[in-house]
């Protein structure tokens, strides 16, 4: 789909690895695998289905460009549903069914260090989204293309802490439902 990005994204998903598996694996006598990717599983639910729904333009790439430029594109690139369940709803359903079932309620102390990862994923991730624009002269999606680089921070921010709600309300019907 992006394959220029593969030259580019290969390397840093080993280089992040390599930095973030030993800092994962410390905070894991600390926090669990929910806490570490429930926030960002959610962002990602939530961001995906509702612009996929209510604005597929802004989050599905176009099939082919329109020979006039101020004509919208003449269609827009799906996945099969399966693929797309799968991909953009599964894992939170998974981490969810897991946090409900198997796993306790947050401590405050664990709580507190959920806003300091949420800050470290969301820079990272902000961060390999401009650096592969910059390289690809575009965004791996469209809503981002159309957005300023204020605008954009203001879009990182305002999903970081949409991540950090879902985690502090569903902490607190953990503890409710018991």
């Amino acid at each position: 789909m992006f394959p220029s990005t593969r030259r580019y994204l290969h390397p840093l998903k080993r280089a992040l690895t390599m930095v973030f598996l030993p800092v994962s694996l410390r905070l894991t006598r600390r926090t669990s695998t929910t806490m570490r990717h429930s926030q960002m599983d959610f962002v990602v639910t939530s961001v995906y289905w509702s612009l996929r729904m209510f604005a597929p333009s802004l989050i599905l790439l176009p099939t082919e460009a329109s020979s006039t430029p101020s004509l919208p594109p003449r269609g827009l690139m799906r996945l099969p549903l399966p693929i797309d369940l799968a991909m953009h709803l599964a894992p939170f359903v998974s981490l969810l069914i897991d946090f409900a079932l198997f796993e306790p309620k947050f401590s405050s102390r664990q709580m507190a260090i959920a806003p300091i990862m949420m800050i470290t994923y969301a820079t990272v991730y902000a961060g390999a989204l401009e650096r592969f624009a910059a390289l690809n002269d575009f965004f791996p999606y469209p809503f981002l293309d159309v957005s300023s680089l204020p605008i954009r921070i203001a879009i990182y921010a305002g999903a970081s802490c949409v991540g950090l709600g879902c985690l502090a309300f569903l902490n607190r019907m953990h503890s409710a439902s018991r």
